[in-house]
């Protein structure tokens, strides 16, 4: 497992994806399809079960997850 930022993005039982925190902690609630490394505090999410290739959910959030950015 690799963690940028302080955070690892993983992956539950239920195929969502969410961050921990380098004490197991989940910090952000698993939620999305897709999920990718933390680069300057912010990671490409994405909410939507779709074709991977598609733009369609993606969007940044940042590791406070006060902002959401859509592509």
């Amino acid at each position: 497992m690799e963690f940028h930022g302080g955070l690892a993005a993983v992956k539950t039982i239920q195929g969502l994806w969410g961050y921990i925190d380098k004490k197991g902690t989940m910090v952000i609630t698993p939620k999305f399809y897709r999920a990718g490394n933390l680069t300057d505090g912010y990671a490409l999410v994405n909410n939507l079960k779709s074709d991977p290739v598609s733009h369609d959910g993606y969007f940044y959030i940042n590791t406070i997850r006060s902002s959401f950015v859509p592509l």
